[in-house]
């Protein structure tokens, strides 16, 4: 399993319009679908391998309680 990067900061500029803003959203919309349209069962799979627990589960009585 690859190590996750470290989250990107990013700094929006504080004088775009609202109308600047939705543009900038909508575009990023577009472009997370069409990802997802071409890549969403590699994505799906990087991610579940991502997820996939480093350390065997414990084993438990169902009976036990919560």
């Amino acid at each position: 399993m690859r190590k996750r990067p470290e989250p990107l900061t990013v700094r929006l500029p504080k004088y775009w319009s609202g109308e600047q803003a939705l543009a900038v959203a909508e575009l990023l919309q577009l472009l997370r679908e069409s990802v997802l349209i071409s890549y969403g069962r590699q994505i799906q799979d990087a991610w579940d391998d991502q997820l996939v627990a480093s350390a065997p589960l414990q084993d438990f009585d169902p009976s036990d309680p919560f």
